[in-house]
Formats: structure tokens, C-alpha cells, sequence
């Protein structure tokens, strides 16, 4: 009769004091996995009951409540790095969820095993991600299974992933159009390359769990930008900017942009002339761009490269130009024109002509000359031959 009433009481206190340890923590919930729905003091009692099973010979026999007490009922508690509310525990036929500060509390019988199962799935959101990464007594399963002796705190790690969006400007700080770049290249501090197609939020880690000697510590990911194609090169520098992951923000990537002025003018008379330019970009790409009423055209938030420029709407002669850009530049390109061609075939004529007009009043003056000595030769004094005789 003794030992009945004194199992009675043992029971009724292991319910109450397991309420009380729910009702400490309001962050946690405590729900049973039974067919039918019941009251949270329904639950514990019958776990409080389940749990007594396996221990109420050797705890009864002592026949002291508080003995019975102190080794029915431990708390572990477990700490999630980093802290995150919202993280469900499955202990046995129970289930909890880490409060505020990222801790929940488990109540078990000291020294006996239970099946632990950690979801993070439910602390996930729209910019965010939790993945199971370890725990701090090496562990490193999702389901495993713990026991309250002489420890009764845990660490349990996960790794972040945010989602990361972009966003494109000059040096200026004006907005490059997204759809001209064509490839992005990002090294992580871990050593991982990533490279995307186009600027649009992805999920990239944030943060990572290193295990250190006072237990579990996350560690922020930098990511550095090393590469950005715009229509056919790399403009930026590597390595120069840095971001970390941060949920929902948009990196606002610096591109290295130039501008080109361009104009151009007729070979001899030095007259604007054309109606505009075609550009050949690096990839190949190919624009025609119509100048301004000054007949120029200034072309900006262009990548360092090779470029080929031709004039349009010019009668003559007008071939693609090399143009080698690496920073802001004028180019004044001059052009033989129909004009200057029959300006120049006209000038010939008009040289030829004079070095014909030239050359013949030379030669007359020439002819003049000799026919002048030749008489002067003919009219003098011949040299006498002096002879002398003995």
C-alpha cells in the first residue's frame, strides 16, 4: 500500500514539475503525437509515466521522494548556433521549438538515452535558410541520440544561406543596364568559386560553424568579385570589392565604364562630315549610333577593350578604325572625302601642268645658253701655236 501511494506521488510531481519547466519557457511548445488531441498535463503525465517504467524498481527501493525526484527529472539544455528561434526538437514521442534566445529544454531521466531528431525547416523564411551542420560533442547527424549525466548543456550548429541580389553601376554612379552583363564571378573565403549568368537573388552561404575549444562558433562568408563581363570584357578589378551575405540586400557591384567622343572631319578642308558611327564591340556585338547636330557623339559606360569604329553617311572612303579603350577618350577621326579626293586629283593636274610649263621654259633657257656660248666660240680669238726656231 505504501509502495503504491509513493508511486502515485512520484508520478504527480514528475507531471508538475515538467509544467512548470514548460510554463519557465514560453518559447517552447509541447505537443503530444497521439491520435487524439490532449491536455499538455494528459502528455507529461504519460510520458512522466512511460519514463518511470524503466526506472521505479531501483529508484523506489530507496524509498526517499526526493531521491526518487532528483533522478527522474534532468533538463538538457540545447543551444542553437547561431541562436535561432523557431528550430524544432523531436524528443521521443515529443516535440519542442527553440525559443527567442535559440534555447530549448528537454526534459529526461538522468543517464537514460533518448532519440533526438533536429528540423531547422520551420525557422526558414523567404530570405532565409537553415541546414544542419553539427553538434558540439562531434556529433554530425540530424537524429541521434543524446542522454543527460554530467552534461547538461549542448550546442547544435547550422549553416546560413541568404538570399543575395545585385545591382550595376559606373564609376559615376549611374545604372548599367543588367542585360549586358553576361557572366559574374565570385570567390567565397572558403575557397569555392561561383559564377552566374545575371544579377538576380540566389542563395549563397552566409555563414558556416567552426568548432572551437569553448564550443561551436558561426563564421561570416566574405565573397569577392572578380569578375563581371559586359559586352565582351572584364570590367572590374579582382579581388576589389568584398560583400557578405546578408538576407534580402542587393550588392551594388562598381563597374569600370568609359566614354569615347567621337568626331569627324573631312582630310584637306577639315568640315564635319558624316551622319553617324557604326561601333563593333569586343564581343563582336554591333551598333550604329547617329551623331549629335554638332556632328560628334559621345558613347559611354563602355568596358576597356578593342573597339572598331566606322563613319557612316561619308561619300569616300571610310574603313573601321582600331580604338584600344582603357579610359575616357576623344577620338577625332579624319576622313578623304570625294571632295578632298577630287581636290587632290585636281591638284596634281595643276602641279603636273607646272612642272611642265617649269620644266620647258628651263629647257628653252637651257638651249638659249648653249647656242650663246656656241657663237661666242665661233667670233673670238682662236689660241696661236707659239713655235721658236733655232
Amino acid at each position: 500500500m505504501k509502495k503504491r501511494f509513493l508511486k502515485t506521488l512520484v508520478i504527480l510531481l514528475a507531471a508538475a514539475l515538467m509544467l512548470w519547466i514548460s510554463l519557465l519557457h514560453p518559447g517552447q511548445s509541447v505537443e503530444a503525437r497521439t491520435s487524439q488531441p490532449a491536455l499538455a498535463s494528459q502528455t507529461i503525465v504519460k510520458q512522466a509515466r512511460l519514463n518511470l517504467q524503466g526506472v521505479e524498481r531501483s529508484l523506489l527501493a530507496s524509498g526517499d521522494p526526493t531521491a526518487v525526484m532528483a533522478g527522474l527529472i534532468s533538463v538538457l539544455k540545447v543551444q542553437t548556433i547561431p541562436a535561432t528561434a523557431g528550430i524544432h526538437f523531436k524528443l521521443g514521442e515529443l516535440s519542442f521549438v527553440s525559443g527567442q534566445d535559440g534555447t530549448v529544454m528537454l526534459p529526461m531521466n538522468s543517464g537514460q538515452n533518448y532519440s533526438v531528431v533536429v528540423d531547422p525547416s520551420a525557422a526558414n523564411s523567404d530570405t532565409t535558410l537553415y541546414e544542419f551542420n553539427c553538434w558540439s560533442d562531434v556529433n554530425s547527424t540530424d537524429k541521434r541520440t543524446v542522454s543527460v549525466t554530467n552534461d547538461k548543456a549542448i550546442q547544435v550548429g547550422f549553416n546560413v544561406y541568404n538570399k543575395v541580389g545585385m545591382t550595376f553601376k559606373d564609376s559615376n554612379g549611374s545604372p548599367v543596364d543588367p542585360a549586358r552583363v553576361t557572366l559574374i564571378t565570385l570567390q567565397s573565403g572558403q575557397g569555392e568559386a561561383f559564377s552566374f549568368s545575371d544579377g538576380q537573388p540566389r542563395w549563397l552561404l552566409a555563414s558556416v560553424i567552426n568548432r572551437q575549444t569553448d564550443g561551436l562558433r558561426p563564421e561570416n562568408v566574405q565573397y569577392s568579385l572578380t569578375n563581371v563581363i559586359v559586352d565582351g570584357s572584364n570590367v572590374v578589378d579582382q579581388s576589389k570589392q568584398a560583400f557578405f551575405a546578408h538576407p534580402g540586400e542587393s550588392w551594388p557591384l562598381t563597374l569600370q565604364l568609359f566614354s569615347v567622343h567621337i568626331t569627324a572631319r573631312d582630310a584637306i578642308y577639315q568640315n564635319p562630315v558624316g551622319s553617324g558611327v557604326a561601333l563593333e564591340y569586343p564581343n563582336g556585338q554591333l551598333q550604329t549610333i547617329p551623331f549629335s547636330a554638332n556632328k560628334d557623339v559621345t558613347i559611354a559606360a563602355l568596358g576597356q577593350g578593342s573597339y572598331h569604329v566606322q563613319v557612316t553617311g561619308v561619300s569616300g572612303i571610310a574603313s573601321y578604325t582600331p580604338i584600344e579603350l582603357s579610359q575616357n577618350q576623344e577620338v577625332d577621326l579624319m576622313l578623304p572625302t570625294q571632295l578632298d579626293m577630287l581636290s587632290a586629283f585636281a591638284a596634281g593636274i595643276l602641279f603636273a601642268l607646272a612642272m611642265l610649263f617649269v620644266g620647258r621654259a628651263w629647257l628653252l633657257r637651257l638651249r638659249s645658253k648653249g647656242t650663246s656660248q656656241a657663237l661666242d666660240r665661233s667670233a673670238g680669238d682662236f689660241p696661236r701655236t707659239q713655235y721658236s726656231y733655232d
